[in-house]
């Protein structure tokens, strides 16, 4: 594994995550991802269902740091199950407010 980044004057960080057997995956699933990621999952055969689940993820978890708040944004109202020609769709629940959260990049 191997990663190269530059960056001046900002913070960065590079995850490496070792992916184990799939077992913890199905336990997971209610507290991490949207009901439309879930539903889009059980339709996959077992191997692209481990790798979508594992998109997933990884979306959702650049997706919260960015916005500087972790986990206190609950994972299962950011969706990123849509999807359309030019890409992945971002879902979040309107009850998420975006404005107060959203850091400022000076």
């Amino acid at each position: 594994m191997a990663a190269v980044v530059v960056a001046d004057a900002i913070e960065i960080g590079v995850d490496v995550e070792y992916v184990t057997p799939d077992d913890w995956i199905y336990e997971t699933t209610s507290t991490v991802l949207s009901t439309d990621e879930s539903t889009s999952l059980l339709r996959l055969d077992e191997e692209s269902r481990r790798e979508r689940f594992f998109l997933y993820w990884t979306l959702k978890e650049s997706y919260i740091k960015a916005r500087g708040m972790g986990i206190s944004l609950p994972l299962t109202k950011i969706s990123f199950a849509g999807s359309n020609s030019e890409g992945v769709v971002l879902d979040i629940e309107p009850e998420i407010d975006l404005q107060s959260s959203w850091p400022t990049l000076r």
